[in-house]
């Protein structure tokens, strides 16, 4: 038995292919599964925007997991019965001034797209500011639904026969001679267990032992209704502010980022600089209705990557610390850790 701590994004998804491979897995999470920061996220697939040509390991593990998503859908929608789409509706990164256009320059000059000036992004997308100078497109990154994504990857982990638990969570996570042996819950049931997973976001380093080094970083989103009325058909980007427009009729604009321990909180000024932000670079939002705002806690480490592999003690591992990048990473963290437990000489798994 393999016991998964946390049903986010990352959880469900490593649930879901250990389900594929026939190891019996049993998901415990201490809320509602995948209701947290993998649902309150904007489901941005846009590694050449949100990680920085420095970030070399990172860039590399945001492509390589971006290229995985077709397949992994195609076998989502099999299992789930669901059908789940990447929008690849393009980005523009635009600029409102001559001091954001030189950021632009200095900050995406190595991604792969077109250079803009302000009456071509305006040709793209009319509803923009008249203030827009410029900006990038990039034709080929999107998004994706990622409650639907949630949805579906739990119904899937299900139909396929894996076990899940919500509200509870480990109280001790059992190791004898050096090597798991089970989780004690809240609830005092105890699951017995070969391997333990901390996929557990935020609170990752307040699980088991040998906690990894992960901090809450609070992030507020705001989503609007467009109804019949979208004004944008591209994800765009500013220095400060992202808005996607989601097929359902939503709008996503996001987001912030502060450090106010595990609890996540929505605050009047984080709602006032999204929409004054927001604002400034679409004016005509000020027509849309509100939706709801939300907060949640994203798991960030040190150095920006995340946490995954075995621990050292045997059986424990880690997947954890992806900070604003779960939904993205979530497909290459669930390959290499489900390869990485399942492919050693001696890897037994009992159900």
């Amino acid at each position: 038995m393999i016991v998964v701590l946390g049903g986010g994004i990352i959880g469900l998804m490593i649930g879901w292919r250990l389900r594929k491979r026939g190891v019996a897995v049993h998901v415990v999470e201490a809320r509602q599964a995948g209701q947290q920061a993998s649902w309150a996220a904007a489901g941005m697939l846009t590694p050449s925007v949100e990680v920085p040509p420095s970030h070399e390991k990172l860039l590399s593990l945001c492509h390589q997991s971006l290229s995985l998503y077709p397949h992994y859908l195609q076998e989502l929608s099999q299992d789930s019965g669901l059908q789940i789409a990447i929008e690849q509706t393009g980005v523009l990164l635009v600029a409102m001034n001559r001091d954001e256009l030189f950021y632009l320059y200095h900050r995406y000059g190595h991604v792969k797209g077109q250079w803009l000036d302000g009456a071509e992004i305006r040709a793209l997308e009319p509803f923009l500011s008249p203030t827009v100078v410029g900006g990038i497109h990039i034709p080929n990154e999107g998004h994706i639904d990622n409650r639907q994504l949630i949805v579906a990857l739990k119904q899937a982990f299900l139909t396929l026969g894996g076990q899940l638990t919500e509200g509870n969570s480990a109280s001790e996570v059992i190791v004898e001679k050096g090597r798991i042996a089970a989780v004690q819950l809240k609830d005092g049931a105890c699951l017995q267990a070969d391997y333990v997973i901390n996929c557990c976001g935020a609170w990752a380093s307040l699980v088991g032992p040998l906690p990894p080094h992960v901090i809450p970083i609070n992030g507020q989103i705001i989503t609007m209704s467009m109804h019949d009325r979208p004004l944008l058909s591209h994800l765009v980007r500013t220095s400060d502010v992202y808005l996607v427009p989601k097929q359902n009729g939503t709008m996503r604009i996001g987001a912030t980022s502060e450090e106010v321990g595990f609890e996540p909180i929505v605050t009047a000024g984080g709602v006032q600089q999204l929409l004054e932000e927001a604002s400034r670079v679409l004016p005509a939002i000020a027509s849309y209705r509100w939706n709801e705002v939300r907060a949640a806690l994203r798991p960030q480490t040190p150095d920006g990557l995340p946490v995954v592999g075995q621990t050292a003690i045997e059986g424990y591992y880690h997947a954890c610390g992806h900070g604003r990048h779960g939904i993205l990473l979530a497909p290459i963290t669930a390959y290499q850790l489900v390869e990485e437990i399942l492919c050693q000489p001696n890897a037994t798994v009992t159900s």
